[in-house]
């Protein structure tokens, strides 16, 4: 049976947010304050009940840069990772943002930001910790039709 990408909502996120992003971490730090924001989407990838896979994008303006959403959550079961399940979550998180503008960013776990670059996510500034979580990086992206504010040959307001 094919995995396929579903909207699901927050409280169907959280068992593999706790799993794989803060294991043995308290249970409340993966309910994220926008969870229940009814502009948030919610993707899971799922085998029939088995959900392999989760992702969302909040509206959470990036406090230093033009960003308008955020990914947070990015989280594929170990064994189901190398199979195309966390392209096809990254693509349908992009696609949303995409589709309403202002671009998005997220905090990027060092080991899978070569991951998100392959989808044209770029790093913005230096690696930084995240206490009990590890090592980070912002990493943004603009739709293809909107130039990044620092590209070469965009306009300056």
């Amino acid at each position: 049976m094919a995995a396929e990408l579903i909207l699901v909502d927050a409280e169907a996120c959280r068992p593999l947010r706790s799993q794989i992003l803060r294991p043995g971490r308290p249970a409340e730090e993966n309910v994220y304050p926008l969870d229940d924001d009814p502009r948030a989407v919610h993707f899971a990838m799922k085998r029939g009940k088995a959900v392999l896979g989760v992702g969302s994008v909040f509206p959470d303006p990036r406090p230093d840069g033009p960003e308008q959403w955020r990914i947070r959550g990015m989280a594929v079961l170990d064994e189901e990772r190398g199979k195309g399940l966390g392209a096809i979550l990254l693509k349908g998180l992009l696609a949303i943002a995409g589709n309403r503008g202002g671009g998005l960013w997220c905090h990027a776990r060092t080991d899978v930001e070569p991951f998100y670059a392959r989808f044209g996510l770029v790093r913005d500034g230096d690696e930084f910790d995240l206490p009990g979580i590890g090592r980070h990086v912002v990493m943004t992206w603009q739709a293809p039709d909107m130039p990044r504010p620092d590209a070469e040959g965009a306009e300056d307001d």
